[in-house]
């Protein structure tokens, strides 16, 4: 089970390398919410999603997806910093606590879709909710 959060990893990294360099840090957030979440909705079965998301929940030892050592973390946060010394996003919240609302939201819309059984496109409503709730940090 924690094979997917390395799974997301993998994709993040791919991700990385064809994000434009003239993209500002608030579309960079979006583009890679959307590579992974359109993988998810189209590659990983959604009854192994939930499994994951329950082991993370009950598990005292497992929590690969809140290792925050993970590229996933460390990608999100340089994109923040950076947004922040360009301006393009706000310094009144601090770098971490951006990340952390980030991964809570999508942690949050992948849970919902779980649910909901995906009933839904995950990634088209996503980039609804991302863009709405990121519009508060973006300057």
């Amino acid at each position: 089970m924690s094979s997917l959060s390395v799974l997301f990893d993998e994709k993040y990294e791919e991700l990385k390398e064809t994000i434009p360099e003239d993209m500002n840090a608030f579309d960079k957030l979006i583009f890679l919410n959307q590579g992974v979440f359109e993988m998810i909705e189209n590659r990983i079965a959604l009854d192994l999603l939930a499994k994951l998301y329950s082991i993370q929940l009950v598990s005292q030892t497992e929590r690969s997806l809140l290792d925050y050592n993970r590229l996933y973390y460390r990608l999100i946060r340089k994109i923040v910093f950076d947004g922040q010394e360009r301006g393009e996003i706000t310094r009144s919240i601090s770098v971490n606590e951006i990340v952390k609302i980030y991964a809570m939201l999508e942690r949050a819309l992948l849970y919902d879709w779980c649910i909901c059984n995906g009933e839904y496109s995950l990634r088209t409503y996503a980039k609804n909710v991302m863009e709405m709730t990121l519009a508060s940090i973006r300057l």
